[in-house]
């Protein structure tokens, strides 16, 4: 069953090897600029000095682009200030700091404990980005990372919108990186995975979120349900994003009769299957990988088409590189696509599947 949902997205945090925000973004996507390794994690200064060498490059990303959307708001600074329990700090970045717990670990192992820097423990930890990104912005909300795979972006999301509508929030930030290493390359090897598409570019993206009754007019848009579920006994990959996004339009049919669907995170997905489990579902939109050109990633893909299909809102579609616009994982449109409405897909390796419906206005 789909959560409706009143929900706006107020700020916007980028940040790769060509620079920093929301047109950075868009300005590789129509350039098809994506490249591999960002070489400075500088949080634009935000963090301090204090303590930073000590954390690594995820934290680090992380720090700034949960620091972008709060430079991007109007209000969030002085918020924090004052209510530095009602801001959530979640990350989506699984496997993000796999070099460090390997590097910790074979160090303890064959040097001895003794070995082992004390000050690089806490970037062992999954939590170790959301953590440390509270304690230097003194944010006394929750703070979580959540390890979904090539959904873990969106699952984190949803786990903001959730407290949102239960009232333990009034404001998220919901961050995910991709960070790249021979570790990060030995597991993508060993896990086999059965795709074409170029791994991901080193990236940081960040979202931040509140109900839309606190907001100020929605700058980039808003999220309006949102269905998420398991793949069930004789279900594909494939029919379970169909049922979602049948599900997901359900509670707001009549604002979603025109919409585009975004992947995220396609890389296991068959797209003439895809194609006919939505037929068969009664679904008609136009289909969307853009990690046809920007590569699958482990954690940013969900985030990822997000920033696209907000680019695709504010009707930037029209200089798109053919590659977004046919191929094979995309559908063979016209032109780009001018809905007023997104759904946002993606499906991790195990079969979790989440659907976001999110529009302009």
């Amino acid at each position: 069953m789909a959560t409706p949902l009143d929900i706006t997205i107020s700020s916007v945090g980028y940040t790769s090897a060509a620079g920093t925000g929301l047109e950075a973004f868009w300005q590789q996507v129509q350039s098809n600029g994506f490249t591999t390794s960002i070489r400075h994690y500088d949080p634009q200064g935000y963090m301090g000095a204090k303590g930073i060498r000590y954390l690594n490059r995820a934290t680090l990303l992380y720090g700034n682009v949960a620091y972008q959307c709060i430079a991007d708001h109007p209000t969030l600074g002085e918020f924090i200030r004052q209510h530095p329990s009602q801001v959530g700090l979640y990350d989506g970045s699984d496997l993000s700091n796999i070099e460090d717990g390997f590097v910790f670990d074979l160090v303890a192992k064959v040097e001895g404990p003794d070995k082992a820097s004390p000050m690089s423990a806490p970037n062992t930890i999954d939590n170790a980005s959301s953590s440390q990104m509270a304690i230097k912005a003194q944010i006394k909300g929750p703070n979580v990372t959540v390890c979904g795979g090539a959904c873990a972006g969106l699952q984190a999301l949803d786990v903001s919108l959730l407290h949102l509508t239960q009232g333990m929030t009034s404001y998220g930030i919901v961050g995910t990186t991709e960070v790249t290493s021979r570790y990060h390359e030995a597991v993508r090897r060993g896990e086999q995975r059965n795709t074409t598409l170029p791994a991901a570019p080193e990236m940081g993206i960040a979202v931040g979120v509140e109900r839309s009754q606190n907001a100020m007019p929605a700058p980039y848009g808003r999220i309006l349900s949102v269905a998420s579920g398991q793949r069930l006994t004789g279900e594909t990959n494939e029919t379970l994003l169909a049922r979602l996004v049948e599900t997901c339009q359900g509670p707001v049919a009549e604002v979603a009769a025109d919409y585009c669907i975004v992947g995220g995170g396609g890389h296991n997905l068959d797209p003439r299957q895809l194609r006919a489990a939505l037929q068969a579902a009664g679904v008609q939109a136009q289909v969307l990988f853009p990690e046809t050109v920007y590569g699958v990633g482990d954690n940013a893909g969900g985030l990822a088409g997000l920033l696209f299909g907000l680019g695709l809102q504010q009707g930037r579609g029209s200089g798109l590189p053919a590659a977004y616009l046919d191929g094979v994982y995309n559908d063979q449109l016209p032109g780009a696509p001018q809905s007023g409405c997104h759904l946002l897909a993606t499906i991790d390796t195990l079969g979790y599947g989440i659907v976001l419906l999110f529009s302009k206005n």
